[in-house]
């Protein structure tokens, strides 16, 4: 049972919780399940090692129904069931909720890039912005001021959204 191979070889890279994980570590893992499986070693390890690298829950679940079926030879069909539809309403719930900050997310962008787009309508007119911006002391003063509050709203805004999002 210790020859299991959990190296780091064997694993996703750390935070690939996240998201989908690359193409590569799932090659990895599949490979390691293979290996060991091919040496008649048991495999729930290598799942326990994937799900604490990944901080998945639902591949905590398969690894503890895996060591189960390898301890007692419990079925692992319907845990393992259980475990893929977490999965899939886990990936339902991310897309929705992608899809409910993408119009908050728009609207940040927007509102950071709406107010630098005075220069160029400025320009446009005849104005020289250049000039205006750095023709006296309080100008100047004022476009960097400007500056300041567009970067502040943009972070604000953005750590708006990110609390909405956490899970």
């Amino acid at each position: 049972m210790d020859d299991v191979d959990t190296t780091d070889e064997a694993l996703p890279a750390a935070g690939a919780g996240a998201g989908s994980p690359p193409r590569a570590d799932i090659d990895r893992l599949v490979g390691a399940l293979l290996d060991a499986s091919d040496r008649a070693e048991p495999i729930s390890p290598i799942w326990a090692a994937w799900a604490e690298r990944s901080a998945s829950a639902e591949l905590s679940l398969v690894a503890a129904a895996w060591r189960l079926s390898e301890t007692t030879g419990a079925p692992l069909a319907s845990a393992v069931d259980r475990a893929v539809r977490g999965l899939l309403d886990a990936r339902a719930r991310r897309g929705k909720v992608a899809v409910a900050v993408a119009g908050p997310r728009a609207t940040v962008t927007v509102l950071t890039l709406l107010p630098l787009t005075g220069p160029l309508f400025g320009l446009a007119c005849g104005i020289d912005p250049v000039g205006l911006y750095l023709g006296s002391p309080i100008a100047t003063g004022c476009a960097a001021l400007g500056l300041a509050l567009v970067w502040l709203g943009r972070v604000w805004c953005t750590r708006m959204v990110r609390r909405a999002v956490r899970p």
